[in-house]
């Protein structure tokens, strides 16, 4: 497939020539993943772009002439640790996960790019009504730094729900809105932990 940048189509060596640390092997191992996908990557921008190597170049470690994810991803990224999955319009679908004490998710396409991370905070869900969702969007414009008002049945996921987290990082309260659906589904989720990996990092857990 085809990467993109604002829309223009990038070929794999200028990728790598506009990534930070580009003779970093990690680096050329990103690029040439999101060049040769089965998925297209269209980032917002070269900023997008550079964040996104940056944030999964840390997770790769050598291991010989290749690579392998590092020891905490790979035993986060299981299929017991998933919760649930949204998914978007002309977008691969984001995998959410959490344990005892973390949160994180796996996200195949969007602007901002692919992203396998782990919270450095652990988040709170939200899994709202599209009633609901709009009404605490519009809330979090006018009430940015305090937590909004929820009920107990909106804590766990449901399908065809909207998804909200959020954290208080010590300074901010911290917000991720999804833009797709969530799906509960768990059929095939070894199968579906194991592609998400190899689209936003190129190789298996």
């Amino acid at each position: 497939m085809t990467m993109f940048i604002r829309n223009k189509v990038i070929p794999e060596q200028r990728a790598v020539k506009l990534a930070p640390a580009r003779h970093d092997h990690r680096v050329k191992h990103l690029v040439k993943t999101w060049s040769d996908a089965t998925l297209e990557q269209c980032f917002d921008g070269r900023e997008e772009f550079q964040k996104a190597v940056r944030r999964n170049r840390k997770i790769l470690q050598p291991h010989g002439k290749e690579f392998v994810v590092r020891r905490n991803y790979r035993e986060f990224f299981i299929g017991k640790n998933f919760e649930f999955s949204t998914k978007a319009d002309g977008r691969e679908e984001t995998l959410y996960f959490e344990d005892a004490q973390r949160t994180g998710r796996l996200r195949q396409q969007h602007g901002e790019g692919p992203l396998a991370k782990i919270d450095h905070h652990r988040r709170m869900r939200l899994f709202l009504s599209e009633d609901r969702f709009r009404q605490l969007k519009k809330w979090r414009k006018r009430n940015k730094e305090k937590f909004p008002t929820f009920y107990r049945g909106e804590l766990e996921p449901s399908d065809k729900t909207h998804h909200i987290e959020f954290v208080w990082d010590g300074v901010n309260v911290e917000w991720h809105a999804s833009e797709g659906i969530v799906c509960t589904s768990r059929k095939g989720i070894n199968r579906r932990i194991k592609q998400a990996l190899e689209n936003i990092l190129g190789i298996a857990p």
